[in-house]
């Protein structure tokens, strides 16, 4: 299989995932426009809900093609821990009402009665840390077999990559247990981790990266200088 054919299969799982989150989104009804807006303003878990796992979806959809884009060979294991990082990200849809519909029921019992949406908010950050090991799993494939990469690929990029990997399990966990105390703080926990791996490697990685580049510049430029320099045998 080719790296193309792995991209439209996972881009079609993730548009369908991503589409269908808009499906918890309900219609209030209210007589007045004022009684609208307030309606509305009731549906706020629903929004919340919406925009946080379209953001992270939006953003391992990205993260994603990164990914595909240094293989140059498809593994069977890099097939099968594709199909299980796919499996991860189309049951966000459903973790995303489990969490939603119990916002909402602690929002109008009070929030001492937040017991399940406790366990809404651990559910649905835990099945994001499973989400990261599917991608610090195909990270970890690339590094150690570099017969998949692109010819010409850098190693250190792949293994910036699979460093910041290893970071989304970890911190998912904790937002996760942090949720079990407090689910709104959980969340945000959540959106917070999300962002963190929209904005790029940090600086310490970006630095690692230009060293690496400019590593690989060199060792290309002498090459190419080694090349034009040789000279053929003169014949006997």
């Amino acid at each position: 299989m080719s790296p193309s054919r792995l991209e439209a299969f996972s881009d079609a799982v993730i548009a369908i995932a991503i589409t269908v989150l808009v499906l918890g989104l309900h219609v209030p009804h209210a007589a007045t426009a004022g009684g609208l807006w307030r309606a509305l303003g009731k549906e706020w878990p629903y929004f919340a809900g919406y925009a946080l796992s379209f953001l992270t979806i939006g953003i391992m959809w990205v993260n994603h093609h990164a990914l595909v884009h240094q293989v140059g060979r498809v593994s069977r294991p890099i097939l099968y821990w594709n199909l299980y990082l796919m499996a991860w990200i189309a049951i966000v849809p459903f973790t995303t009402e489990l969490l939603t519909e119990n916002l909402k029921l602690a929002s109008q019992l009070g929030w001492s009665y937040s017991g399940p949406a406790a366990t809404a908010a651990v559910v649905y950050n835990v099945s994001f840390a499973f989400a990261g090991t599917g991608f610090l799993a195909m990270w970890w494939h690339l590094v150690h077999h570099p017969e998949l990469r692109v010819p010409g690929t850098d190693i250190h990029a792949a293994e910036v990559a699979l460093r910041r990997s290893t970071r989304g399990p970890v911190l998912y966990v904790v937002a996760a247990v942090v949720s079990a105390f407090s689910p709104l703080v959980g969340v945000a926990l959540a959106a917070c981790i999300a962002l963190s791996f929209m904005v790029g490697p940090d600086t310490a990685d970006r630095e690692q990266l230009i060293d690496a580049d400019e590593t690989t510049r060199r060792r290309q430029e002498e090459a190419a200088w080694d090349r034009s320099s040789w000279e053929p045998p003169a014949e006997a």
